[in-house]
Order: structure tokens, then C-alpha cells, then sequence
């Protein structure tokens, strides 16, 4: 068993951080052809909120990935256009994913919100990519 704070991620104990870098890593090897656009890693407490932008290009597909670790049982994204929002992710969880194809040039807001935290602060990140 794992101390507390530690995750096992195969058979490597890894740190909040640490375990979010793995989940990406494999993630990113399992999608293949993908480019990172934007990252983003923060600390979060329960309730908080951290966003950062990007710019999406006409007809390209995107995608958008949050994990958060030790002591985290909620992340949430959402996308929005200026005030608006354009997406949601629909998934519930410790890892949750949004994908669209951009209809037009603009510059996103991805904000990720940590909803689920029994910590002060749970490690947490967000990765957009394109393919």
C-alpha cells in the first residue's frame, strides 16, 4: 500500500505531481499522432479554479485532458468564448476529457476546476492538443 500522498502508477510510487506526469505521458503514447498546444499544472483546493487560453484554428480537432491526484475524487473543464461557454466535459472522476472541432479561429479559455478535493490542495493539470 502506498504511503498517504503517494500514488503507485504500475509499480513506481509516485508524488501528486509525479503521477499526474505519468497519466499524461501514457495518455499522450495511446493517442499517437497529437500536438500539445497549451499546459497547465497547479495545486488546487476544493473549489478553486485555474484558466489559461489557447488559440484553435478552423477545422482542426482538439483535445482537451485534466487529471488530478492524491486525495482527488472531482476535476471539471469547461471551455468557453469570451463569457461564453462552449463546451463542458461530461465525465465525472479524477480524469475527464473534452474533444471538439473548431468552427472558427478564436482564443479559448479552458478552466479547470477542482470539485472534488479531501486535501488542502490536490496536484492537478490540463493539456490541450491538436491532431
Amino acid at each position: 500500500m502506498a504511503a498517504a500522498g503517494v500514488l503507485v502508477f504500475g509499480a513506481q510510487a509516485l508524488d501528486g505531481d509525479g503521477y499526474v506526469s505519468a497519466v499524461f505521458a501514457t495518455m499522450e503514447r495511446a493517442m499517437g499522432n497529437i500536438t500539445q498546444v497549451a499546459n497547465h499544472r497547479s495545486p488546487l483546493a476544493q473549489g478553486e479554479a485555474r484558466r489559461f487560453n489557447f488559440n484553435a484554428e478552423t477545422g482542426k480537432t482538439y483535445h482537451i485532458a485534466a487529471v488530478c491526484a492524491e486525495n482527488c475524487s472531482e476535476i471539471d473543464l469547461e471551455v468557453f468564448a469570451g463569457s461564453v461557454s462552449v463546451r463542458k466535459d461530461e465525465m465525472s472522476g479524477s480524469h475527464t476529457f473534452i474533444t471538439f472541432v473548431a468552427v472558427r479561429p478564436a482564443v479559448l479559455t479552458v478552466a479547470m476546476t477542482m470539485s472534488g478535493c479531501a486535501a488542502p490542495r490536490c496536484h492537478a493539470g490540463a493539456k490541450v492538443y491538436f491532431e
